[in-house]
């Protein structure tokens, strides 16, 4: 819970009462833009809540941290995808009325126009990495082959650009204790990932073992 509320309660902080950004005079997109913030920092909790859950059901040391069910498992992918669209359009209309022309741009990647730019760039592309990995896990219960199996892995690339893209232009990491929410995200994932992958090559290299004291006999 406190991962869904420590980045609430900063981003209300941060913000003030949103509520005073659509009825008070503020500059134009303001308040979508602000909700957008809020939105970020939800799906940012819910992703680091799939990913533990995900990294800690086949792992015997830490199994079933969350347990999490294959319903419950694409109800929560698909919401998190929701609310990044969600803060991709919130965010796409603020600038919008900023600027006063639909703001395209915005979507398409663009490394070369800024820092401000670059990491917007990342998250656009999170976006569609991330839209791709939940279609193959969804694919991947019909079809289940290597190609779905590690097209849903790409989750972790997705992850990796929304944590850069977070990190380096959200505006709470300018409160220390934000930062230290996503050092802790970010290290708690790596942890459980190596973790997963310890135990996956051990399991095979005891199947591999096994195998050879079969053939042995």
């Amino acid at each position: 819970a406190l991962m869904f509320l420590v980045p609430l309660g900063l981003w209300l902080y941060t913000t003030g009462n949103p509520i005073f950004y659509f009825v008070e005079e503020t500059p134009p997109g303001q308040g979508l833009y602000v909700i957008s913030k809020g939105v970020a920092l939800v799906a940012l909790s819910l992703f680091w809540f799939q990913c533990v859950a995900a990294l800690t059901k086949t792992t015997p040391n830490i199994s079933g941290f969350f347990r999490l069910s294959l319903r419950a498992h694409r109800l929560v992918g698909t919401t998190l995808l929701a609310l990044i669209i969600i803060h991709v359009l919130l965010f796409f209309l603020g600038v919008t009325l900023r600027s006063g022309h639909l703001a395209f741009g915005v979507l398409i990647p663009q490394f070369d126009a800024g820092f401000y730019n670059f990491y917007v760039s990342l998250g656009a592309i999170a976006l569609i990495v991330l839209a791709v990995a939940i279609l193959a896990g969804i694919m991947r219960t019909k079809y289940r082959n290597a190609l779905t199996t590690w097209l849903h892995r790409l989750w972790f690339v997705a992850f990796g650009l929304i944590f850069l893209h977070g990190v380096n232009i959200g505006t709470e990491t300018r409160l220390g204790i934000m930062l230290y929410v996503y050092y802790f995200i970010l290290v708690s994932v790596a942890f459980l990932a190596a973790n997963n992958l310890f135990y996956g090559l051990r399991r095979k290299l005891a199947i591999t073992r096994k195998a050879g004291v079969l053939g042995d006999g």
